[in-house]
């Protein structure tokens, strides 16, 4: 089930603050994701377990608890071939252990 915030609902992140906009509740087996805008333009989804809520001094919260930082993102290298995209990976990463060059000479 997906919910959109209105108001939005200001959460701390791994990244920092953020405002979430999205809360997507995938039941009994799944844990809660929330879909937040960064302050960064990013629009990240962060699982419930990985945001807090915002200091909030009217009912008390002035120094809520950081959540755990998440591991830095890692992002593929774009192919160089860009009419054949697998093309580029096969060549990044060989076949069977050996290098793309090898097998074009056979």
């Amino acid at each position: 089930m997906l919910l959109r915030l209105d108001p939005p609902i200001p959460l701390l992140t791994p990244l920092g603050e953020a405002v979430a906009h999205i809360y997507s509740d995938g039941g009994l087996e799944s844990e809660c994701f929330w879909v937040c805008f960064c302050r960064n333009g990013a629009v990240m989804e962060f699982a419930n377990s990985e945001v807090r809520a915002c200091r909030n001094l009217t009912v008390g919260r002035d120094d809520p608890e950081r959540p755990p930082q998440r591991p830095p993102l890692r992002f593929l290298k774009k192919s160089r071939n860009r009419r054949n995209p697998a093309e580029g990976l096969r060549a990044a990463i060989g076949t069977n252990g050996a290098k793309a060059n090898d097998h074009a000479q056979n």
